[in-house]
């Protein structure tokens, strides 16, 4: 079974009811899987912060969406037209994982590293050791016994 693969997005016409639907459906889908985690997590005092995240990283079920949603067009309980908006919707919600994360602050680009800091919690005598592979206590090579 390849779910998602038979759907033929080309022959949606967006334009009218099927995209004041897809649209509503995105509204939807997307307010039900962040708010709903995001109060259950705050309700179990978890930070604001961390609850909008796990019901961001909760909406970003597509995968599990597309098997549903092929084994309920199998069955005859969804229409060919439904079954390409509710792909979209799905694909859509996995696709803004991402910047929805950014924007809650989960993901943080940590900055570079910069080259002329000193590393903090070393000397330059143990930076020196441990580049040159060498035990900082005995002066033999890492991992050999003394001779």
């Amino acid at each position: 079974m390849g779910s998602g693969l038979s759907v033929n997005l080309g022959s949606l016409h967006l334009d009218g009811k099927a995209g004041v639907v897809l649209l509503s459906l995105l509204v939807v889908a997307t307010a039900g899987k962040v708010i709903g985690p995001s109060l259950c997590a705050r309700f179990t005092s978890l930070p604001w912060s961390e609850a909008l995240t796990l019901g961001v990283l909760l909406n970003s079920r597509g995968l599990t969406e597309l098997v549903v949603l092929q084994i309920g067009y199998e069955a005859n309980i969804i229409s060919a037209e439904m079954l390409g908006l509710l792909t979209i919707v799905a694909l859509a919600t996995t696709v803004m994982t991402t910047p929805l994360l950014k924007a809650t602050g989960a993901l943080r680009t940590p900055p570079p590293p910069n080259p002329t800091e000193p590393v903090t919690g070393h000397t330059s005598e143990t930076a020196a050791l441990a580049l040159s592979g060498t035990d900082s206590l005995s002066a033999q090579p890492a991992g050999r016994p003394p001779e």
